[in-house]
């Protein structure tokens, strides 16, 4: 009897109603003769509400472990009421928190990663008939307390739930039909994509695409577990099905576009002298965690010139460690700017497409649309645009690059 693990996100969760649609699926799927365990998120809003309700009793770091405990109510008041609802149908279910489902965690409360999963209690209640819901974003460390995974955790939980209970499948329904080739919101032709590779994936997830958390995908790469990406409220089996590799003859010329629109940029012009500087910056950034997207440094007669993007939320951060950093150094100057935007193609063996370089400069200049810069990988092509640039920009790399190369209707789902 095939195993396994269905995530329902919060979108999914979000009203009485929406449970109980959620149920009836489950109970159809279950009844079907597959054994199933399922994973929730905190329903919609949730997570924000007790974030504020923490905020607003104390602003202070120092009570991490609390919020951590405060924060994992959220989904199990999910687990909960599914479960009931569940039992409502006369389906066996049972709710089961971090601690009850054997999630063990190791590293900070509010940022933890998954050490392991004792998986006898829910591969006992699957023998015994019992449909466990388990809460994502949460398992408990050393000390049995509870931690948080990260936003977008629950993506993570079910993926390492699928890993360590031999799954056939993990599959994590949302309210989009699955993994598109850019935002359908900012280009209204954007298609669906029935499959991807992890690496695909891994750098859609981290370049913008928001269907699935990036150390998710990264965690179903290493342990090679099969994804399937679908709306909550489909009945077909229509969505994205990610795995370790597909036939790269029916590969696009390109897969998808990553669209971020929280990046920031810090340029910092140096003497030559201490070309050093930018090894040294690197390494503290990364040393404090906070995360350089892109990179790049050029001499300018005796000056160096560094400059690097950061996430939108650790720009404070980043700027002021650079600016404590160079103080001492004389001859230095610092300038920051906020608004900016990467859009990202990407795509299996993108270095074989070095035409797309010139295509893509071409395509942007007529068009009017200055290119901060861009930087070229083995899978994605990066680029920095201003960020009102960024819906004409996207619109026209979509038409020239896929649509011209792939047409795929939208599901009717």
């Amino acid at each position: 009897m095939p195993l396994l693990v269905q995530k329902f996100g919060g979108s999914s969760l979000g009203t009485a109603d929406h449970i109980r649609f959620v149920a009836e699926r489950i109970a159809k799927t279950f009844q079907g003769g597959t054994r199933l365990v399922v994973v929730v998120s905190a329903m919609q809003g949730d997570t924000d509400r007790l974030s504020s309700l923490a905020q607003a009793i104390s602003s202070s770091n120092t009570f991490q472990r609390e919020k951590a405990a405060l924060l994992a109510t959220g989904e199990q008041q999910s687990a909960a009421l599914l479960s009931m609802a569940l039992l409502s149908l006369g389906v066996k279910s049972q709710s089961l928190n971090a601690h009850q489902a054997g999630i063990l965690t190791r590293g900070s409360y509010q940022h933890s990663a998954i050490e392991r999963i004792e998986t006898k209690t829910v591969l006992d209640l699957c023998e015994q008939g019992v449909v466990p819901i388990i809460t994502g974003f949460q398992g408990v460390n050393a000390k049995g307390e509870f931690t948080n995974i990260g936003r977008g955790g629950s993506d993570l939980t079910a993926v390492a739930m699928a890993h360590w209970l031999r799954a056939d499948e993990c599959q994590i329904y949302t309210d989009v039909d699955g993994v598109y080739t850019i935002d359908p919101n900012v280009v209204s032709d954007a298609m669906l994509v029935d499959r991807l590779s992890y690496a695909e994936m891994l750098e859609l997830a981290r370049h913008g695409a928001k269907v699935l958390q990036y150390r998710s995908v990264k965690y179903a790469m290493r342990y090679n577990v099969p994804v399937f990406v679908a709306n909550t409220k489909c009945s077909e089996r229509i969505g994205t099905c990610i795995s370790q590799s597909i036939c790269s003859t029916n590969l696009p010329k390109i897969t998808g576009i990553g669209l971020d629109r929280n990046q920031a940029k810090i340029v910092v012009r140096a003497p030559v002298a201490v070309s050093h500087l930018a090894d040294d910056l690197s390494q503290l950034l990364l040393d404090k965690g906070i995360d350089i997207d892109m990179f790049m440094q050029h001499v300018d007669g005796e000056m160096i010139n560094i400059k690097f993007t950061t996430h939108l939320d650790s720009h404070h951060d980043a700027l002021r460690l650079v600016e404590s950093h160079v103080s001492d150094i004389t001859a230095v100057s610092i300038s920051a700017a906020h608004a900016c935007a990467k859009v990202s193609l990407i795509g299996l063996g993108m270095q074989r497409h070095a035409k797309l370089l010139s295509e893509m400069m071409v395509l942007l200049n007529q068009a009017s649309v200055p290119v901060e810069w861009l930087s070229s990988f083995s899978h994605r092509i990066s680029l920095i645009v201003a960020a009102q640039d960024l819906e004409l920009c996207a619109g026209l790399m979509h038409a020239e690059f896929i649509q011209e190369s792939r047409v795929r209707a939208k599901p009717a789902c």
